[in-house]
């Protein structure tokens, strides 16, 4: 089985990025990668997933009510699902 590479983040001024890739050399194994954010600010936050190849983007606000925040498909957040040899940038910018 391909585990998904560790996802990489940084902050460029007040927007946290991640990216996220799930390589597979054979084109076997989709992913679902679950992300947690630690330290953050409550408050609402505006996240845009950008999916590369192709670049469609989408938007959604999330409620952060605690320093860390998981994302749970039991509160309809979703799990990041990765078609092999595909990558997500998620960006969480405050509002």
């Amino acid at each position: 089985m391909v585990i998904p590479e560790k996802p990489k983040t940084t902050k460029n001024n007040q927007t946290i990025q991640t990216l996220i890739a799930n390589y597979d050399p054979r084109h076997n194994h989709s992913e679902s990668v679950p992300i947690r954010y630690q330290n953050l600010t409550p408050g609402n936050y505006k996240l845009t997933v950008t999916n590369f190849p192709g670049g469609r983007t989408s938007n959604r606000t999330i409620s952060v009510a605690a320093p860390t925040y998981q994302f749970n498909p039991e509160r309809t957040d979703p799990l990041f699902y990765l078609e092999p040899n595909t990558s997500l940038l998620l960006e969480l910018t405050p509002q």
